[in-house]
């Protein structure tokens, strides 16, 4: 991985673990939830932790798949179509 795109998933996990910070607050200093807003940022922040992990996990499986061992690109491909169908249900 460069030193760029690295950069950027640093930058993605700090602003995911920033939105979980204030969801959190919110959901403490309002005591029913936080309302909307709260339920809006963890959404937020729970997509992007699944970008980071998918990323990272997706240069694992590249690796593997180098060596001719596919069924680990197959694995996170379908890992992945899972957590998109049940982030938008």
């Amino acid at each position: 991985m460069s030193a760029k795109g690295s950069k950027l998933m640093n930058f993605i996990a700090y602003i995911a673990i920033i939105f979980i910070g204030i969801a959190l607050m919110l959901a403490w200093l309002f005591r029913d939830g936080g309302g909307e807003l709260t339920r809006a940022l963890q959404l937020i922040a729970q997509i992007l932790a699944y970008a980071v992990v998918a990323y990272y996990s997706f240069m694992y499986a590249r690796r593997k798949q180098e060596r001719k061992q596919i069924w680990f690109l197959i694995a996170w491909a379908a890992a992945v179509v899972l957590i998109i169908v049940f982030v938008i249900l």
